[in-house]
């Protein structure tokens, strides 16, 4: 049987296709984060001259959606998109060539963005903290009375968590839509991010000392805020109620990278892994929590990360630790995909929404009160 012209899925296998005869290729394989072996991955020559890979459908059996490209050996290395799929994704690193499986459909709040709310950003420096300086950007709804104290959603690598994945174009929606109340977003840069986000006690303070009292001064503000993070973003966001109980009002962390020696000896070349790893292993250590935040986990099925977020989450749990009511209070949603930006995306709602829709409507509460 001749090899297909194009990528596609079939009813036992995913074939992938490179149509390039170029004598100079020596090998090709697929980049991707099933953690599939080299011998795997490989592809061969084809009868149409071109580049051919068969992977059985059990390699993606987790997945509903693969991020991929192609590494080709030439000259020189050269990662290269699916020519013939032209559905793909951006990325900090570059874009993806994406292979969205049978089953897979994407949130369905994407289709209601003409119902999103109006908003306007505004700049945030914070220059002088225990971690350096802070910057970052606040995104606040057009209402009719711009005064009003409003719930405030703190988001690390917020720039990037804007941009690949759509999450001002999700709260605008959520608010157009009523989902959740009004509530402003502090997208938060990185800066350092390794060091920052690696359970520093020095960002922690710098968050609780400097960013949050600043950001009630500039924007009237209700209650106390929520946390927000993806990956380091999220252990830094755990980390950060847990340090200085009481800052925040609940933990939204997607993908956490809650290292233990146990599971994650393939980050143990990280500069930061023993403190993560020493903060972690005090969490799970605790007798009792240490904060009255909820936690809400989220993690992709196939991801390396996954183990180590049953771990935080069986300890939630044990701690008396609130959840999500969706989830009957378990503090872990598991979805079908990996550690992409679209996996946070996909997972904002109905996650993140009903932590926002549980704040209802802003209290009369004094500003800078906790």
């Amino acid at each position: 049987m001749a090899p297909p012209e194009r990528t596609r899925v079939t009813g036992d296998a995913v074939i992938f296709r490179l149509p390039d005869s170029d004598p100079a290729i020596t090998g090709v394989r697929l980049w991707q984060q099933l953690g599939l072996s080299a011998e795997t991955v490989a592809f061969h020559r084809d009868s149409l001259g071109g580049w051919s890979l068969r992977l059985p459908r059990s390699a993606v059996a987790e997945v509903e959606r693969l991020e991929y490209c192609y590494v080709v050996d030439a000259e020189d290395e050269q990662w290269r998109l699916d020519p013939t799929n032209p559905l793909c994704v951006p990325g900090p690193f570059g874009a993806k060539s994406v292979l969205e499986l049978p089953g897979y459909r994407a949130p369905s709040w994407l289709g209601e963005r003409d119902s999103a709310c109006d908003g306007e950003f505004e700049a945030l420096s914070c220059p002088d903290t225990p971690a350096g300086p802070v910057e970052g950007r606040v995104w606040s709804p057009r209402l009719s009375a711009p005064d009003r104290r409003l719930p405030l959603l703190v988001v690390h690598d917020g720039p990037e968590m804007a941009e690949y994945a759509c999450l001002i174009d999700y709260v605008a929606t959520m608010i157009g839509t009523g989902r959740v109340p009004p509530v402003r977003v502090a997208l938060l840069s990185p800066g350092p991010r390794n060091q920052r986000y690696s359970a520093s006690p020095d960002y922690a303070d710098a968050l609780a000392d400097d960013v949050i009292p600043a950001l009630r001064q500039r924007f009237p503000t209700s209650g106390r805020p929520i946390v927000a993070g993806a990956s380091l973003g999220g252990l830094a966001a755990l980390h950060a109620e847990w340090h200085r109980p009481g800052t925040f009002s609940a933990v939204f962390a997607q993908s956490g990278s809650f290292f233990t020696l146990r599971t994650d000896e393939q980050e143990s070349g990280f500069e930061y892994f023993t403190e993560i790893t020493n903060f972690v292993r005090s969490v799970h250590a605790s007798r009792r929590p240490r904060t009255r935040a909820r936690v809400v986990l989220t993690c992709g099925a196939a991801e390396e990360n996954l183990s180590c977020n049953w771990l935080m989450a069986s300890t939630m749990s044990r701690l008396g630790i609130n959840g999500l009511a969706g989830l009957g209070g378990e503090t872990l949603a598991v979805h079908p995909d990996l550690h992409t930006w679209t996996c946070w995306r996909d997972t904002f709602h109905p996650y993140l929404t009903d932590l926002l829709a549980d704040l209802g409507e802003p209290s009369t509460e004094a500003p800078g009160a906790t």
